[in-house]
């Protein structure tokens, strides 16, 4: 056991066990206070045992046994004051979101808890989840099928590992089902609107308007907008100016790159521009964050 301190600074290729299926499941223990961190890779965290404050960007919670969380690429967080803490880390690469689970994003429940749940405005990123004793007893339980999975030597073992990992997923969405009436009545993701979110996060660096988005999806403007609305939340602009925002920010994290190059990379070629949007959704301007965060300091 660990601490998830010796995350920062990795990139995902040298946290993964098999980089054919960048997927891991192993405890985590922690004491004291953790460096503030980010990932490249989305995490889910059951929390087994002991207590700690949590420290997000919408500040600290106490946690402790039942609590999980979902943390996506770009939001940052600590568990600071622990009192032996157990914590139960599930990462999932990007690679295998967009690969074998792309189909997420079309499946309800599914797709709110590793897409659009953590996305919402309160959230910034990090959704928490309360479990039952008899649901943190059963998540332990298909996280060591999944942590057992991982440890084989890999590629050959690809299917049982997607296997074991659905069967988390599912109960953690069944989860999600019980206690959130809106997410249970969710409709279907509208093709367009998988389509349009691919092109979007596929090419941030492109001028894209409404009316160039929607001539490729080939579909009505307002039409588009109503769909987006309905499956996210947000409008196709405003998607696209969260995930522009969320990329910039691993990429503050990540790289040394001048803050304009970053800009520029995601689609942002006005720095003062960049720097308005960056804040308005990370409530801290770009220095600052790249500051407090890039190396643990905050």
């Amino acid at each position: 056991m660990s601490s998830t301190a010796e995350l920062v600074g990795h990139v995902t290729s040298g946290i993964f066990p098999d980089e054919h299926t960048p997927l891991m499941a192993q405890t985590w223990l922690h004491e004291g206070d953790d460096i503030t961190h980010d990932h490249t890779f989305v995490e889910m965290a059951v929390v087994l045992k002991g207590t700690a404050v949590h420290r997000t960007i919408y500040g600290d919670q106490r946690i402790g046994a039942g609590d999980a969380f979902v943390v996506v690429p770009g939001a940052w967080h600590a568990y600071v004051q622990s009192r032996h803490l157990l914590v139960y880390n599930l990462l999932l690469g990007i690679e295998l979101l967009q690969r074998e689970l792309a189909w997420t994003r079309e499946d309800p429940l599914m797709n709110y808890l590793l897409w659009t749940g953590p996305a919402e405005t309160e959230r910034r990123g990090i959704m928490r989840l309360a479990l039952s004793r008899p649901m943190l007893r059963r998540a332990r339980t298909l996280l060591d099928a999944v942590g057992q999975s991982t440890q084989a030597a890999a590629s050959s073992n690809r299917a049982e590992q997607i296997g074991r990992l659905l069967l988390f997923l599912s109960a953690m969405a069944q989860q999600l089902d019980r206690r959130d009436v809106a997410v249970r009545k969710a409709p279907q993701q509208h093709d367009a609107v998988v389509r349009g979110v691919r092109l979007l996060e596929n090419d941030l660096a492109k001028c894209w308007t409404l009316s160039t988005l929607s001539e490729q999806l080939d579909i009505d403007d307002s039409y588009l907008v109503r769909l987006f609305k309905r499956s996210t939340g947000l409008s196709p602009i405003a998607y696209l100016a969260r995930a522009r925002a969320e990329r910039a920010a691993v990429m503050l994290l990540r790289t040394d790159l001048p803050i304009a190059d970053i800009a520029a990379d995601v689609g942002w070629h006005d720095p003062n521009y960049f720097a308005r949007r960056f804040k308005s959704h990370f409530k801290i301007a770009a220095t600052e964050y790249r500051r407090h965060f890039a190396h643990g300091t905050g």
